[in-house]
């Protein structure tokens, strides 16, 4: 679904959406069940900049995160995204700082 950050006057207007949203196992042990789970959630952005010249960025960032099998996602889930959440906006402030 898309998403739109924006505020009026902005010089950078993002919009963009979650393109990835997947549970695998990891760490498969010998009995051929997982220790760990992988959240992954993937993202494509777009950047319009329009100070001090109007540029387009396009911008895509995967991040994971790993919890216990045996554990419910549900139980998790949202300390997870938590988790995501700070790397994919650390991920987007690099991109954004990365050109000055």
């Amino acid at each position: 679904f898309p998403v739109t950050i924006a505020t009026g006057g902005g010089e950078v207007f993002i919009e963009g959406l979650i393109n990835n949203y997947q549970v695998m196992p990891i760490a498969i042990q010998n009995n051929n069940s997982a220790a760990q789970n992988r959240l992954t959630i993937g993202v494509q952005l777009n950047i319009n900049i329009s100070v001090p010249k109007p540029e387009t960025i396009n911008f895509s960032s995967t991040r994971f995160a790993d919890f216990n099998a045996s554990t419910n996602l549900a139980s998790v889930e949202n300390q997870l995204l938590e988790d995501i959440n700070a790397q994919l906006a650390q991920d987007l402030i690099n991109k954004l700082l990365g050109n000055w």
